[in-house]
């Protein structure tokens, strides 16, 4: 069984786990370092997919910026979606390639760990013809947006667990209009435990994906970067 290696952090700001996974991506498609997932939240941010477009946009740049939302226009595929403080997010890098995963099975997987994250949680989940995801009825609670560069995944999933629901108002959610969004909190009228959510998460990641995990913590993992582009 391959390792997998875990990094678990809490609110930590977009672009610096977005440079993380573009470093370990390239570094995983040489070889030079195993598989990992990060599991954390964000502050407020908005993200455009590849086939994103202003129109998705309740608001502007300045006046997202004036909220303290940031935005970015990333490589992976779908349209607009948000994440902040209570929303579970897990990037896992893995070499699609090497595991024999198409995209649509990679999708699935990752819908299904949601899936059985939530059911371990209290909250019954599925999927929906609508779109991808994970949802609770007619209402989505969970996101997948994915890219895959030289046969290693990046991006992932987003879960609500107890995020402020208003701040996809600023959005039409995977460009999807007159569908309600939910979470965790709503359906199970109390919050969840975002530590022990991450390492429910986790677990059941590595073992869809039948990998050992090992936990490191995000410092460690920049400096084993660090290290990759001093040797190069």
């Amino acid at each position: 069984m391959n390792d997998i290696l875990v990094i678990r952090s809490g609110l930590e700001p977009y672009g610096r786990i977005l440079d993380l996974q573009r470093r370990w991506a390239a570094a995983l498609s040489q070889g030079l370092v195993e598989e990992m997932v990060w599991i954390g939240h964000h502050p407020p941010v908005v993200t455009m997919g590849k086939r994103g477009d202003e129109n998705e946009l309740h608001l502007s740049t300045e006046e997202l910026t004036s909220q303290g939302i940031d935005l970015f226009e990333i490589e992976r595929g779908g349209l607009a979606t948000v994440h902040g403080p209570g929303q579970l997010v897990a990037y896992p890098i893995i070499s699609v390639r090497k595991s024999g995963l198409g995209v649509k099975e990679w999708v699935w997987l990752l819908e299904e760990a949601m899936i059985q994250t939530l059911a371990r949680l209290g909250v019954e989940a599925g999927r929906s013809e609508l779109n991808h995801g994970a949802w609770v009825g007619n209402e989505k609670i969970g996101f997948v947006g994915l890219a895959i560069r030289r046969g290693v995944s990046l991006h992932g999933l987003s879960l609500n667990l107890n995020p402020d629901l208003s701040l996809f108002d600023v959005i039409v959610p995977c460009g999807l209009t007159g569908i309600n969004i939910t979470s965790a909190a709503v359906c199970l009228g109390r919050p969840v435990e975002m530590e022990e959510a991450g390492d429910i998460l986790g677990e059941v990641l590595a073992g869809l994906l039948k990998r050992r995990p090992l936990t490191i913590d995000l410092a460690e993992a920049e400096e084993r970067l660090s290290r990759l582009a001093l040797e190069e």
